[in-house]
């Protein structure tokens, strides 16, 4: 390179990416070849938590421990991993959304009264606050009763059948527990955060890097720095300040700074 404009080249030393095949290796193979190579089938069994390190240093059925050499490792797992990798249909048990059974609410207006219903006393409160006349408490010992009246307004849960069931979900199963991250990072952050931590891992890894604080013995702070696009924060966060809230499901006290788009790169 030209010394003159060596210092404005830039050089890309290290990629990273986790999608619906995996990693960029993996992705790769299938598209080139429509099939995984052994390490490959590896590389996704392991990370989705079909076989774990044996004591001997081979490889180990998850569910029946038992030692299945390199070989044979593509021909056990490979159908399996084809099955659930790639842009495939949504997966309910993975994703906690099922498009055959979209919740939606639908508002009724009983026609008779409904109860006594057994409550505590916080929701005989807000019951009364939000239906009014309409709605009677009272107590018997210890235990808070309500009666709904004629006319008090109700949401009834429906299940819409969705007509787009297909989506690029990540591999089923994928742990980034496998990985190394911490589980109370992985009980904290949105799933999209622990997504971009296993790629950013990946980048470093192939461009050599195993400690990023390597860097600032060749570069000062300042001069090191990230950049990452987005559109959305995280959406299984967004979810829960919206649609969990509103059903009174529990949520974790800090969701809110999860679903902004910057809490990513942060």
């Amino acid at each position: 390179i030209n010394a003159e404009y060596g210092s404005k080249v830039v050089v890309v030393f290290g990629f990273g990416e986790l999608g619906p095949y995996g990693g960029a290796r993996t992705r790769w193979e299938y598209e080139t070849y429509g099939e995984f190579s052994i390490e490959g089938v590896v590389e996704l069994a392991w990370v989705c938590g079909l076989i774990k390190g044996g004591a001997d240093g081979g490889w180990v059925d998850a569910q029946s421990g038992e030692s299945v050499p390199d070989h044979l490792i593509k021909a056990k797992y490979e159908p399996t991993l084809l099955q659930h990798t790639g842009i495939r249909l949504i997966e309910p048990d993975m994703c906690d959304y099922d498009p055959n059974k979209k919740l939606m609410l639908r508002q009724v207006a009983i026609q008779h009264d409904v109860g006594p219903l057994e409550v505590s006393l916080a929701e005989s409160i807000e019951f009364k606050r939000q239906h009014g006349d309409l709605c009677d408490t009272w107590q018997e010992d210890s235990t808070h009763f309500v009666l709904l009246r004629k006319g008090a307004v109700l949401y009834i849960p429906k299940a819409l059948q969705f007509d787009r069931c297909v989506a690029g979900q990540v591999p089923t199963h994928w742990n980034p527990a496998v990985l190394g991250i911490p589980a109370d990072i992985i009980r904290q952050v949105d799933r999209v955060t622990l997504y971009t931590l296993a790629a950013t891992a990946e980048a470093l890894i192939s461009a050599g890097v195993t400690d990023p604080y390597e860097f600032y013995h060749y570069v000062h702070l300042r001069d090191v720095g990230n950049c990452v696009g987005g559109g959305f924060g995280g959406m299984q966060s967004m979810r829960a300040i919206h649609r969990l809230r509103l059903l009174d499901a529990p949520v974790q006290g800090d969701a809110l700074q999860e679903t902004f788009v910057n809490t990513v790169p942060a």
